[in-house]
């Protein structure tokens, strides 16, 4: 019985280990103090969704860690993304304008197609 949690805890310790070394290396690209506060917050969201989908026991850790693993990944990717979009955004901002009102005058052109044909 010892030996068996002996087993676990090293799987654990392992485990945890993994995890730390995954994602040591991913950062936002923002101020340090800010990407701090968020990874921080991103690990406490993904610690509520793997403790939810792991079913207990020892399988259950293996899911536990590989869940923690996946989602932060899917959601740091998605907020670095996000970032970075608003960050091209706001040193690009007369460009986007103008692709925005091309956009815009081409959907009204658009609509206005459409609608003449409908009343044919």
């Amino acid at each position: 019985m010892e030996n068996e949690y002996n087993d676990q805890i090293h799987f654990i310790i392992i485990m945890k280990l993994l995890y730390e070394l995954l994602i040591s290396p991913l950062g936002l690209p923002i101020n340090p103090i800010w990407e701090y506060l968020i990874i921080l917050l991103i690990g406490e969201i993904v610690h509520e969704i793997a403790y939810k989908v792991s079913p207990g026991g020892a399988f259950g850790s293996l899911i536990y860690w590989l869940t923690k693993i996946v989602a932060f990944f899917v959601i740091w990717a998605f907020l670095y993304f996000t970032i970075i979009a608003i960050q091209f955004i706001i040193d690009n901002w007369i460009i986007c304008l103008l692709i925005a009102c091309v956009l815009l005058i081409g959907i009204v052109f658009f609509y206005k197609f459409t609608m003449e044909r409908k009343k044919e």
